[in-house]
């Protein structure tokens, strides 16, 4: 279900609708095993800190995504950096850091919020610019969302990524025993 609550000037009244969603995409395990295909799309979000009901540009980006049969976006901002993808947040590792997007470029998903926190004890957070011109500086990216935990990224556009994606699969294993601790108290 999505919530959206709507201000409403004439009568200082909010209104509140609900509305089903569907399509939900499951992905197959050989992309978590593997590495998924994304793209990079020149384009940023209005205000990239709220979740707005402004989905056009993102679903454009998405849409040039699934015709080069890619699974996301990643959305490069005027300065020719990436900032998140259409509903994802974006990462890169180099060695045992993790770079991300400043809080204040982005949409900070909850998934982002506990990968970032499980995270710290084995990797140093830097919160900064990754530019989309220096792919080749970093091992490994990877992507998260509510419905997707942890995906690997095996290609960014024509670029094919030589790894094993053993960094990032790590992070998936701690992001699992992290739900499966706080979610079902296994």
């Amino acid at each position: 279900l999505r919530a959206v609550l709507i201000g409403d000037p004439d009568n200082n009244k909010a209104k509140l609708f609900i509305f089903p969603i569907s399509g939900l995409t499951y992905y197959p395990s050989k992309l978590y095993k593997h590495g998924a295909k994304v793209i990079t799309y020149h384009g940023e979000r209005l205000i990239p800190q709220s979740k707005t009901k402004n989905m056009l540009m993102g679903f454009m980006a998405l849409r040039e995504a699934k015709n080069k049969s890619a699974i996301e976006a990643l959305l490069i901002d005027n300065l020719g950096n990436i900032r998140e993808g259409t509903r994802t947040n974006f990462f890169a590792i180099k060695d045992k850091t993790i770079f991300t997007a400043p809080d204040n470029e982005v949409l900070e998903g909850i998934t982002r919020k506990i990968i970032l926190e499980i995270s710290k004890k084995d990797f140093d957070i830097k919160h900064e610019d990754i530019p989309a011109n220096k792919f080749k500086n970093y091992d490994e990216f990877f992507i998260t969302s509510t419905s997707m935990n942890v995906m690997p990224i095996r290609q960014i556009d024509d670029m094919v990524l030589n790894t094993d994606l053993k960094q990032t699969k790590f992070i998936a294993k701690l992001f699992k025993e992290y739900y499966d601790r706080e979610v079902f108290g296994k």
